[in-house]
């Protein structure tokens, strides 16, 4: 366990409250932390149900929302009233902080409903209600899946194999694309292209530098455009 926030925050310390279901998601977020710099990110794990207000608030809460907004189901309402008050006691600790510099704390979680439910204008409205709060002193609310990207950590993975790349298979009724060999491939020629699993992330292709007095390759690359970036609906940028 992370320990509390100290009662000062410098300028360039952004607080991030890490509220994960998944240990492993909890970890990448901590990892992410530890390599920001400026700012440096303090992650902090403190369990928010035990504050004292949480139980008074979550009663009000229900009181005023009996029902919980989309994407929840109404059997997740319990599931609902818990998150929604974790944001709650995570802002007034943020707040009681005091300034906290041009790097506003976040709260990170990898629950998808949690973080969709919490940009609803009606939800942060009854949260600073109940809390007695401004809606504009609620934390705002990150997945942990784009937490990495937020904080624009490069994480370095193992090398991706080099495969022909799907879009230039062949179609019925279009010209058969004639690719050189890629002789450090182990896929036998003329072979159906592969399906190759990428995470999300940036990806950045190295090639190999030639040194003074070695001979350089006249053969073309084996692709004709780079995809540097998979956002989450499929889509690619180049």
């Amino acid at each position: 366990m992370a320990p509390a926030p100290s009662k000062t925050v410098v300028d360039e310390e952004q607080l991030v409250w890490v509220y994960c279901d998944n240990s492993q998601e909890s970890d990448d977020v901590l990892s992410c932390c530890k390599a920001s710099h400026r700012p440096k990110r303090t992650a902090i794990l403190e369990p928010l149900d035990k504050q004292s207000r949480f139980q008074h608030w979550r009663t009000l809460l229900q009181s005023v929302l009996p029902s919980p907004p989309p994407p929840y189901s109404l059997e997740e309402k319990d599931a609902f009233w818990s998150d929604a008050c974790t944001l709650l006691a995570a802002s007034t600790i943020s707040n009681g902080l005091g300034d906290t510099g041009r790097w506003p704390a976040l709260l990170v979680t990898d629950k998808a409903k949690f973080c969709q439910a919490s940009a609803g204008s009606m939800l942060r409205s009854a949260l600073a209600e109940v809390g007695q709060i401004r809606e504009s002193d609620l934390l705002n609310v990150v997945l942990a899946a784009d937490f990495g990207l937020l904080c624009g950590v490069l994480v370095a993975g193992p090398l991706l194999e080099r495969c022909t790349a799907l879009c230039l298979s062949t179609s019925p009724g279009s010209a058969e694309v004639n690719l050189p060999e890629d002789k450090s491939s182990s896929s036998s020629p003329g072979a159906a292209p592969r399906d190759v699993g990428l995470q999300f992330g940036v990806f950045v292709q190295c090639l190999p530098v030639a040194s003074i007095g070695d001979e350089v390759s006249s053969e073309p690359p084996l692709f004709g455009a780079r995809c540097i970036a998979i956002f989450g609906d499929g889509r690619a940028a180049y």
